[in-house]
């Protein structure tokens, strides 16, 4: 709650804290791994793929951690890598994507990345 307070606050850095606090004390949640990879992005780049992947490990299910995973590798043109988180995503789909819109938005991507 208190790192939320912060990026809304735009005080990335202490909310960058907090979350780092909070995953240390609750490694089990994935959300504070995927908002410190937001946060990451364009300050290290390095620890914002770590992030991900950690939050994906947790949750590998989850398509919209997956979405922005991939986003994150495309601005950095890491295509290849980025395919093969859709495509592993894409495997944890139950179907019915005209429920579950992010695999739906996780197969228009990887359509898009092979063209």
């Amino acid at each position: 709650a208190l790192g939320n307070l912060y990026e809304n606050s735009g005080m990335n850095n202490l909310a960058l804290e907090m979350y780092k606090k909070a995953a240390s004390i609750t490694p089990a949640e994935a959300s504070f791994y995927e908002e410190i990879a937001i946060l990451s992005e364009d300050s290290d780049p390095k620890m914002a793929d770590e992030m991900y992947k950690q939050t994906l490990e947790l949750d590998p299910a989850a398509e919209y951690i997956r979405i922005e995973y991939v986003k994150f590798l495309i601005k950095y043109d890491k295509l290849k890598e980025a395919k093969e988180v859709l495509t592993k995503g894409l495997e944890y789909s139950p179907g019915f994507h005209n429920v579950y819109k992010g695999y739906a938005l996780m197969e228009e991507i990887l359509k898009a990345i092979n063209n």
